[in-house]
Protein backbone atom coordinates (compact mmCIF):
# COMPACT_ATOMS: atom_id res chain seq x y z
CA UNK A 1 0.00 0.00 0.00
CA UNK A 2 1.12 3.09 -0.92
CA UNK A 3 1.05 6.15 1.19
CA UNK A 4 -0.91 9.38 -1.16
CA UNK A 5 -0.70 12.02 1.45
CA UNK A 6 0.90 15.09 0.66
CA UNK A 7 4.75 15.47 1.73
CA UNK A 8 5.64 17.46 4.71
CA UNK A 9 6.05 21.16 3.68
CA UNK A 10 9.56 22.49 4.91
CA UNK A 11 9.08 25.06 7.90
CA UNK A 12 10.92 27.61 6.17
CA UNK A 13 10.16 27.09 2.10
CA UNK A 14 12.39 28.60 -0.39
CA UNK A 15 11.19 31.29 -2.66
CA UNK A 16 12.87 29.52 -5.87
CA UNK A 17 12.76 25.74 -6.18
CA UNK A 18 13.77 23.50 -8.79
CA UNK A 19 11.82 21.90 -11.25
CA UNK A 20 11.79 18.04 -9.34
CA UNK A 21 11.62 19.80 -5.62
CA UNK A 22 8.02 22.06 -7.58
CA UNK A 23 7.23 18.46 -8.45
CA UNK A 24 7.60 17.09 -4.63
CA UNK A 25 5.59 20.15 -3.13
CA UNK A 26 2.70 19.58 -5.27
CA UNK A 27 2.42 15.85 -5.61
CA UNK A 28 2.57 15.59 -9.43
CA UNK A 29 4.95 14.38 -11.80
CA UNK A 30 8.18 16.81 -12.99
CA UNK A 31 5.99 16.49 -16.59
CA UNK A 32 3.19 17.98 -15.67
CA UNK A 33 5.18 21.32 -13.77
CA UNK A 34 7.14 21.34 -17.49
CA UNK A 35 3.49 21.54 -18.89
CA UNK A 36 2.20 24.63 -16.70
CA UNK A 37 5.80 26.52 -17.84
CA UNK A 38 4.64 25.87 -21.13
CA UNK A 39 0.80 27.12 -20.40
CA UNK A 40 2.42 30.17 -18.57
CA UNK A 41 1.10 29.23 -15.15
CA UNK A 42 4.87 29.15 -13.36
CA UNK A 43 7.07 32.24 -13.28
CA UNK A 44 10.75 30.74 -14.02
CA UNK A 45 14.40 31.43 -13.77
CA UNK A 46 17.29 30.13 -14.36
CA UNK A 47 20.05 29.85 -11.34
CA UNK A 48 23.33 28.03 -12.26
CA UNK A 49 21.84 26.69 -15.17
CA UNK A 50 18.84 25.09 -12.63
CA UNK A 51 15.23 26.08 -13.74
CA UNK A 52 13.63 27.22 -11.16
CA UNK A 53 9.79 27.93 -10.20
CA UNK A 54 8.20 30.24 -7.49
CA UNK A 55 7.53 27.36 -4.57
CA UNK A 56 3.81 28.73 -3.47
CA UNK A 57 2.76 28.89 -7.25
CA UNK A 58 3.41 25.40 -7.30
CA UNK A 59 1.95 24.21 -4.41
CA UNK A 60 -1.46 26.19 -5.45
CA UNK A 61 -1.38 25.06 -8.88
CA UNK A 62 -1.08 21.56 -7.56
CA UNK A 63 -3.80 21.59 -5.10
CA UNK A 64 -6.14 23.97 -7.84
CA UNK A 65 -5.91 21.55 -10.75
CA UNK A 66 -8.17 18.57 -11.37
CA UNK A 67 -7.09 14.95 -12.91
CA UNK A 68 -9.04 12.70 -15.10
CA UNK A 69 -11.33 13.74 -17.63
CA UNK A 70 -13.73 16.58 -17.56
CA UNK A 71 -17.07 15.21 -16.98
CA UNK A 72 -19.50 15.91 -19.85
CA UNK A 73 -23.31 17.72 -19.62
CA UNK A 74 -25.89 14.98 -21.09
Amino acid sequence: MTDTRMPAIPARLPEWVSVKQAARLANREPRTVYDWIDKDLLATRYERGVLQVLAKAAIRLGESTRRGRPKTRT
